[in-house]
């Protein structure tokens, strides 16, 4: 009897280890290349794709890295300026954000952040934060498209080329600018009215990219440095 219990053992164990050895082989050899089936797996959500979701809203949000400066005698100011084309320009904000140094914490600051978010059809706010040293906000007010009129022109964020930042000077760093009608294209789409928008990732600081030539409105935001008051 011992022997046959044994030799059952060893039976079972072979036909044990030889179904193992079938599954293996199985699950190797069912690729989803042999059957044609392919599983989604989650990922990980990414700062980009919540950037991406806001933008299918028009909400923007641009970031810029100030921990460089070292200055404890300068403070940040902020320019909106708004363009009916190359000509017409206003100012419609200039505004002190904060000290570079705070002396209630002994911090430097580290960045500056713009957000764009709509507001109406025809409105957006433009807000500028200077961490919690301070913030600003300009109404911004959309013009209508050209050429019917009916509908208000759609606008857009690029940011401009890196400038150094020096006390007395202020540099551009963002344009919000429109889109415009595109006669040729229209014709090309049969005549229903098409428009077009600056297609450089950067803009140049003395605004001579052809875009500024077409965009019929847009705004300008500048930053700069300034000694604070004592």
């Amino acid at each position: 009897m011992k022997k046959i219990s044994i030799g059952s053992l060893l039976i079972v164990g072979f036909l044990g280890t030889t179904a193992a050895e079938k599954k293996d082989r199985t699950e190797v050899s069912a690729s989803p290349a042999d059957t044609g089936i392919f599983v989604p797996r989650p990922a990980s959500v990414e700062v980009a794709d919540l950037q991406e979701l806001l933008e299918l809203k028009n909400m923007y949000v641009r970031k810029y890295d100030l921990s460089g400066i070292r200055d404890t005698t300068l403070r940040v100011v902020f320019q909106v300026d708004e363009y009916f084309g190359r000509d017409s320009m206003r100012t419609l904000n200039r505004s002190v954000l904060g000290d570079v140094y705070a002396r209630w914490d002994s911090s430097y600051l580290s960045s500056l952040k713009f957000q764009f978010v709509p507001k109406s059809d025809s409105t957006a706010l433009l807000f500028c934060d200077l961490e919690d040293r301070g913030g600003r906000g300009t109404l911004l007010k959309f013009r209508r498209a050209a050429p019917d009129f009916k509908i208000y022109n759609s606008y857009e964020p690029k940011p401009f080329k890196s400038s150094g930042l020096k006390p007395g000077n202020m540099v551009p760093v963002m344009l919000f600018g429109s889109f415009w009608y595109d006669a040729e294209l229209s014709k090309h789409f049969g005549g229903e009215p098409a428009y077009r928008f600056c297609m450089e990732n950067e803009m140049e600081a003395d605004m001579r990219n052809e875009a500024f030539d077409w965009m019929p409105h847009y705004w300008i935001v500048r930053i700069g440095l300034e000694k604070r008051e004592r």
